[in-house]
């Protein structure tokens, strides 16, 4: 799933929305109010979380620092 998508748009516009995805999966698991709803954002944040573990370390962003 995410291999063409990394073919398409390059690996590192495919990692930032694997994060932004990722952000947005858990501030809904954290708010949401069922149990439906918190699991599929939790499903979602496995998703994301496989994805950016795969495509990050080819992904070469560079200026990132930690602080």
């Amino acid at each position: 799933m995410i291999l063409p998508l990394c073919i398409v748009f390059g690996r590192r516009p495919v990692l930032l929305g694997c994060c932004l995805l990722l952000l947005g999966s858990t501030i809904g698991a954290a708010k949401s109010q069922s149990y439906e709803t918190h699991m599929a954002c939790r499903i979602l944040q496995g998703i994301a979380t496989g994805a950016t573990e795969s495509v990050s370390c080819f992904a070469g962003i560079k200026g990132l620092k930690l602080i």
